[in-house]
């Protein structure tokens, strides 16, 4: 039996901070797209990069469609508005899947190094409820990657599983690692659902 069709929707940090990773942060995100597109040839993918503002590069087009990333496509710079870039996210996925008719396993993926500082449309109450009820009732997983933070504690504080969180070293090797391990070794756009809890409650925003 094929493995369900997967619609991922990667979330990539573009703030000032990233710059200094950025071509790290490249080569991580386009050897991700490279192992999706032969594994998932006919799987949809979001791409939205988000600093102070999000912007969707792709919305829930083929996989296969996507192209890579380049330094005229991602150059990082501003502020971290992490809850709204969630919020605006997960709404969309939701709006979209509903007209699509919804049969998708969906996965999230945030690649970060950065604190929310800049959000002004969600608080982290709001996305942690949010991302709560999508795991929880949806099946929808959440992967967290982050960098020179507590990647744990960070993806608990907006309703992500501490085990779906990973930390990365803000170097090359690190980036790399860190993109190919979540998807990799752990293969988390195929393994079975968690069980919805993230043994974490939401600070205030």
């Amino acid at each position: 039996m094929s493995a369900a069709p997967v619609d991922i929707t990667f979330l990539l940090d573009r703030s000032g901070s990233m710059r200094r990773i950025a071509e790290a942060t490249i080569q991580g995100f386009n050897q991700f797209l490279k192992d999706r597109q032969q594994a998932d040839g006919e799987g949809r993918m979001t791409l939205v990069q988000f600093n102070d503002k999000g912007d969707a590069l792709y919305l829930g087009i083929p996989v296969r469609e996507i192209v890579p990333l380049d330094a005229a496509s991602y150059r990082p710079w501003g502020n971290t508005a992490l809850l709204d870039a969630l919020g605006w996210a997960v709404e969309q996925t939701k709006a979209r899947l509903a007209v699509a008719g919804g049969a998708r396993k969906v996965v999230f993926v945030v690649l970060t190094d950065g604190v929310e500082n800049a959000s002004r449309h969600y608080s982290r109450s709001q996305v942690f409820d949010m991302i709560t009820r999508q795991r929880e009732q949806h099946g929808w997983e959440f992967l967290f990657l982050g960098a020179n933070q507590d990647a744990i504690g960070e993806a608990g504080k907006v309703g992500i599983d501490w085990r779906s969180a990973s930390n990365f070293e803000a170097s090359a090797k690190g980036d790399t690692r860190c993109v190919s391990y979540g998807f990799r070794n752990r293969e988390i756009v195929r393994r079975t659902p968690s069980d919805g809890s993230s043994d974490r409650t939401p600070e205030s925003a």
